[in-house]
């Protein structure tokens, strides 16, 4: 028994003798060095990993955006690490093709600690394929591991970012990204853009790889919804809305064109060619014609001292407060030249007549 202590003791001397004999002053110490992060490894210390954290390859350095896991979805991402591989479906085949809607993303790159402070190699997820330090250690079929990590994220400008980088062809990819789910019939998945995709039993055809608006989907789609404004489902389920239209239409050269209604005395328009209207004639104003040849009273007829001249012509009408004279006052007006003069003013009170005259 003894034997075998001091054996072992002297081989763990020896490999502590060889490592210091190569170790270079600056690299890492062995407990810091990071562990392999092979599948073997990771289902071996599957009790110990205790963090697991994601970050966006975006180019930015340390501007990425990066958030971690809950202990739960990093539990879930473990199992989905060691499940087998399944045979791609079409859908996951057309994935693949999909155009990456932002170029500059390049994959998510986890990052996995175990409970004592070691932590594991980089994993990266990108386009279907799982690697560390460049040796691939799964397929992710269809991408799903990587759209389903985008659905782990909780602040808004990740959940934004997760529908302009990654290529969501269907509802089912929208969905394990975690967009926002109305249950209606069909059930519909919202992207944080406002994109809508319905779920449909329709199989996901290579023209959703060249419909990419209401134009495109109108001839490759596979329905049309009669609304307003009207909305096209392409293959996979992604609704497209019309845009709204503008119509153009060439004036002829012989169209007459509109004098514009303008102001003569408004200041601010200037040079116009409409001739000012002659002002209106003030209110009150009165006007009286007379008769030239105002017919005489018969001869030694003094009966009465009230001669009715002819009435006289109004040119402008008088307000309800100006009084009009009377025949007695326009007998006693001398007469004057026949044009249109203004009103006289009121005479002096008249006296009553005299009687009649007794005949001799």
């Amino acid at each position: 028994m003894m034997k075998n202590i001091l054996f072992t003791f002297l081989i763990l001397f020896m490999a502590a003798t060889a490592h210091a004999r190569t170790w270079q002053p600056g690299s890492p110490l062995p407990q810091n060095s990071p562990l392999p992060a092979t599948l073997a490894q990771l289902q071996e210390d599957k009790e110990d990993v205790y963090t697991a954290g994601i970050m966006v390859n975006l180019g930015l350095g340390p501007e990425n955006p990066t958030w971690a896991l809950t202990q739960t979805a990093k539990d879930i991402l473990l199992a989905k690490l060691f499940l087998e591989e399944t045979k791609p479906t079409t859908e996951d085949k057309i994935t693949l093709q999909a155009k990456a809607p932002e170029p500059s993303y390049k994959g998510l790159t986890l990052r996995l600690t175990r409970a004592d402070g070691r932590r594991y190699e980089e994993i990266h997820l990108f386009n279907g394929r799982i690697t560390s330090k460049g040796k691939t250690l799964k397929k992710d079929i269809g991408r799903q591991i990587e759209y389903w990590l985008w659905g782990t994220a909780r602040v808004r400008r990740e959940v934004v970012m997760a529908g302009r980088v990654m290529p969501v062809l269907t509802f089912n990819q929208c969905r394990l990204m975690a967009q926002q789910i109305v249950e209606t019939t069909p059930r519909q998945c919202v992207l944080a853009d406002g994109d809508v995709l319905l779920e449909t039993s329709e199989p996901l055809s290579k023209k959703v790889l060249t419909t990419t608006n209401f134009k495109s989907c109108l001839e490759n789609g596979i329905g049309l919804i009669n609304t307003f404004p009207r909305r096209c489902v392409g293959h996979g389920g992604r609704v497209f809305t019309e845009p709204p239209r503008l119509f153009e239409y060439e004036i002829p050269s012989d169209m007459p064109l509109a004098t514009p209604l303008t102001n003569p005395l408004d200041p601010t328009l200037q040079g116009t060619t409409t001739s000012p209207t002659a002002p209106a004639p003030l209110q009150g104003a009165l006007t009286v014609t007379e008769d030239p040849s105002p017919t005489a009273p018969p001869a030694g007829d003094i009966s009465s001292s009230v001669i009715a001249p002819t009435s006289p012509t109004l040119e402008a009408a008088a307000p309800a407060s100006t009084t009009i004279p009377s025949a007695t006052d326009i007998k006693n007006i001398a007469p004057t030249d026949p044009t249109p003069t203004a009103a006289p003013p009121a005479p002096p009170a008249i006296s009553p007549p005299n009687p009649p005259a007794q005949a001799l």
